[in-house]
């Protein structure tokens, strides 16, 4: 179940509110349960309450009239959610196979680190186990080993024991590993032979290290294939997906040396390797060749959205160096350049129009002659 509906199913907030909060969620870039808590609906323990919930309804281990109690304990008798949990003697329930507690029993995190973690995942929206990596509790490689075997002990092919003794068998390969990269000044390549899918990904250009480990982590925590999770979160299109599996099966099959398969999947997504595009500027770049603002508003702006970096435009507009129409347009110029409908030099010039005559900025690009096929809408921020 969706952390949404669960909120509405246990009568925490409307659909209304959810409504609400998804339109607004990612304009700030924040994660919905947070969004829900500054927005009024929902109060911290409330938050933390579905938040220990949801796995647990997930894995059929608590029904939907126990959640139900002990959201109107919290609600109501102003429970905390542990007590409330303990009360409808579900506290017992926890699913072993979490990454906090294969990592714990395994020896290679403390309780203090995972806590932080906790609490950092919890304000940033980022998942725990890129917290643990972003603070140097371990290691990417870790990490994915880590959720591979949690998927094995939920699939029941190892047992709980035996994913913890394998993690223990891994660290000190990887500290000696670590230290040899470090000692020789390297980075370590993967092995042709056993390269991973989420592996030809990243050496495709597809995606970086840290989105596959994402997908690995949406898979788990919302029951889906890593195909589904990769796609839903928009990495690759359903289309580039297939034909990256299919070039990744001849790899395998030693049909297609490596490097012809990654450039042939890399080209056919974003052309040839060789005359790769630059990268349109990120959002403080273009609003400064605009000349609308300067560099210490962006220091600023960072100082106020140093939790939550997603938020730097919505910072902008709050400290008063542009307004919201601005940030609006700034987000659609983006979009254009990065789809390639227009160049940087465009970009700016429409914008510094757009500021000047008050208009949107598709209108400002008809206005100067610069309309071509313009998509019709762009991401949210």
């Amino acid at each position: 179940m969706k952390f949404g509906s669960l909120l509405v199913e246990l009568d925490l907030i409307s659909a209304t509110d959810l409504s609400d909060a998804l339109q607004v969620a990612p304009q700030f870039g924040l994660p919905l349960g947070r969004t829900l808590v500054l927005s009024g609906f929902l109060t911290e323990e409330e938050l933390q309450l579905a938040v220990e919930l949801q796995p647990l309804i997930n894995a059929k281990t608590c029904d939907m009239q126990e959640a139900k109690k002990a959201a109107l304990l919290v609600r109501n008798d102003k429970l905390q959610p542990d007590d409330a949990l303990e009360k409808i003697s579900v506290r017992g329930r926890q699913d072993r196979a979490t990454l906090g507690t294969l990592l714990l029993e395994a020896g290679l995190v403390t309780h203090e680190q995972i806590e932080r973690a906790k609490r950092t995942s919890y304000e940033t929206g980022l998942r725990l186990g890129r917290v643990l990596v972003l603070n140097g509790g371990i290691s990417h490689t870790l990490l994915a080993r880590a959720l591979h075997l949690q998927t094995m002990v939920r699939d029941k092919r190892i047992s709980q024991q035996q994913a913890v003794d394998m993690l223990m068998a891994q660290a000190p390969k990887e500290k000696s590993r670590s230290l040899a990269l470090e000692a020789n000044s390297a980075s370590p390549a993967p092995a042709t032979k056993s390269v991973k899918f989420g592996e030809f990904l990243v050496l495709s250009g597809l995606a970086t290290e840290a989105e596959i480990l994402n997908a690995m982590e949406t898979s788990l925590s919302r029951q889906l294939s890593l195909e589904q999770a990769i796609i839903e979160l928009g990495l690759v299109s359903k289309k580039i997906y297939d034909r990256a599996s299919e070039l990744y099966r001849r790899v395998a099959c030693g049909e297609l040396a490596l490097r012809q398969a990654t450039d042939e999947i890399h080209n056919l997504v974003f052309g040839d390797r060789e005359r790769a595009q630059t990268a349109p500027p990120v959002l403080g770049e273009l609003l400064k060749m605009t000349g609308f603002i300067t560099d210490s508003d962006i220091s600023e702006a960072i100082e106020l959205s140093n939790k939550y970096p997603s938020l730097i435009g919505k910072m902008l507009v709050i400290s008063g160096a542009i307004d919201e129409a601005t940030l609006i347009a700034s987000l659609r110029c983006q979009f254009l350049m990065k789809a390639g409908v227009i160049t940087v030099e465009e970009g700016v010039h429409a914008l510094q129009f757009a500021r000047e005559h008050k208009t949107s900025f598709d209108d400002a690009l008809s206005e100067l002659g610069i309309s071509k096929q313009i998509p019709e809408s762009s991401p949210e921020e």
